[in-house]
């Protein structure tokens, strides 16, 4: 870890343990509720801490490269699913 939540890199599709995955899906979903997120794109990052996941950020947009590198790592467009969310 980097302290005070300094950005270390990361990794698409991320190699987390299952303990982690879980941990850092139930805070960004946590973090989306309370601020009333129900559909749309979101750019959450996670900090693992020693007291566990923590929200450090929380955007209404995809971010920065993350669409291309899903895309490439997973042959998934973010683009094309967000479209279909907006149009219902």
């Amino acid at each position: 870890m980097a302290e005070p939540f300094r950005e270390t890199g990361f990794f698409i599709p991320a190699d987390l343990p299952q303990a982690h995955l879980e941990g850092a899906l139930e805070v960004a979903t946590a973090a989306l509720r309370a601020l009333g997120v129900r559909a749309g794109d979101c750019h959450t990052e996670i900090k693992f801490t020693p007291s566990g996941p923590q929200v450090i950020e929380v955007n209404g947009r995809l971010g920065g490269g993350i669409p291309e590198m899903l895309f490439h790592a997973s042959g998934v467009s973010l683009l094309r699913l967000s479209m279909r969310v907006a149009l219902g």
